[in-house]
């Protein structure tokens, strides 16, 4: 399966995360990793929050997936 250009941007912007921590990572370098033109983020300060809002979300839908589960 093809991974379309925010499915990329989410991964680099998890491993930069974790590499980098929040304040040092960059919009710049997330971009960078994810090979994707920077010109496809909307590029001010609000972005590394969509991040962390996307990293929450998808968090909470692995974790109530493992829940249903596991109650099976």
């Amino acid at each position: 399966m093809k991974k379309n250009a925010k499915q990329k941007i989410l991964e680099a912007a998890m491993k930069v995360f974790g590499e980098q921590g929040f304040r040092a990572a960059t919009v710049r370098e997330i971009c960078k990793k994810a090979g994707v033109n920077i010109a496809l983020v909307n590029y001010h300060s609000r972005v590394k929050s969509f991040f962390i809002l996307s990293f929450s979300t998808l968090s909470l839908q692995i974790s109530t997936a493992v829940i249903r589960w596991k109650n099976l």
